[in-house]
């Protein structure tokens, strides 16, 4: 067909818009949804069947990043437990149980049970030295 191209928009779907029809707003979120989903995982992302199983009564400190952040934090707490997708940790007495998605967490190190529980803290250079 031969239309004009100032009164059509074409979307990624293959399918013709009107000019100022809001689904293809639409259209755009649902393609950039998918390229996201299937790109490839940045350089430094842990699998996670790669993370380490926590044992409930340890101290952990986990090294993570949500997906509002755009640095890295890390927390100090003591594993409960875990499921799937979750780590289950007690984070008494400076908050109650938290859930920590595996898909936020870098890495997961045993502390001494002597090392202070801190929530969201930056992590900085000179922290782990």
């Amino acid at each position: 067909m031969n239309r004009p191209k100032s009164h059509f928009k074409v979307c990624p779907f293959y399918h013709d818009h009107p000019e100022g029809d809001p689904s293809y707003d639409d259209c755009m979120v649902a393609y950039e949804d998918a390229k996201a989903r299937m790109a490839p995982k940045p350089v430094g992302a842990v699998e996670i069947e790669a993370l380490p199983r926590v044992q409930s009564g340890h101290r952990y400190r986990f090294v993570y990043r949500s997906t509002t952040h755009r640095v890295d934090h890390y927390s100090v707490l003591d594993a409960l437990s875990e499921t799937e997708s979750y780590y289950v940790l007690n984070a008494r007495p400076v908050a109650g149980t938290q859930e920590l998605p595996k898909r936020w967490v870098k890495s997961v190190t045993e502390v001494p049970r002597s090392t202070k529980i801190v929530i969201g803290k930056i992590v900085r250079a000179s922290d782990f030295i």
